[in-house]
């Protein structure tokens, strides 16, 4: 018995179909068979079985097929499909049996291939089988970027100057009285470390 695995096919963002096939060889009797468990969230398109020798019609004869979410306890088929019941099977020709109830599977799910052998029907020789399927979780990775931002701040330190201004003043006396007077003037300049200084001299005569 040869399998592949399930395989996912994605471009440019949108999603193709996908198929996993196996071949099952020779089967004489009723059985069960891993077919696919799913990777993501997938949903089943259907299922094609192909032999590899001619089945002849027949009423009682026949193989019931049925595919089956063991991980969700689910069939895929409301009822089983009769498959040579009522119609002959030819050799190297595909059988599709399109999937009619419970499609959507979930990550991780197993499912299985359910063959039942009614009465005496032939074997089904050489009997290959695929499921058509699309990816509806996303596979994608995300990577998050964060951005940090870090904001400087200055300070000035003003320095004031002060101005000092000196008043003087000068007297001078002739004769027995004398009287001095004296005016003084300030004068405040603003400016980097400047002094001014001023004076006034009076003088009175008796």
């Amino acid at each position: 018995m040869q399998s592949y695995l399930p395989s996912y096919a994605r471009e440019d963002d949108e999603i193709e179909f996908s198929i996993s096939a196996d071949n099952l060889g020779d089967i004489s009797a009723s059985g069960n068979y891993y077919l696919l468990t799913a990777e993501a969230d997938i949903r089943i398109i259907d299922m094609t079985l192909v032999v590899d020798t001619d089945i002849a019609l027949s009423g009682t004869n026949y193989w019931d097929v049925q595919l089956v979410n063991l991980t969700m306890n689910d069939n895929l088929l409301a009822t089983a499909d009769t498959y040579n019941k009522t119609v002959a099977i030819m050799g190297d020709t595909a059988k599709v049996i399109t999937m009619d109830q419970n499609r959507n599977v979930r990550e991780d799910s197993v499912l299985e291939l359910q063959l039942t052998k009614n009465a005496s029907a032939d074997n089904l020789s050489g009997l290959y089988v695929s499921v058509k399927y699309v990816v509806t979780g996303s596979l994608a990775t995300t990577t998050s970027s964060s951005t940090t931002t870090t904001t400087t701040s200055s300070s000035t330190t003003s320095t004031s100057s002060s101005t000092t201004t000196t008043s003087s003043s000068t007297s001078s006396s002739t004769s027995t009285s004398t009287t001095i007077t004296t005016t003084s003037s300030s004068t405040t300049t603003t400016s980097s470390s400047t002094t001014t200084t001023s004076s006034s001299t009076s003088t009175t005569t008796t």
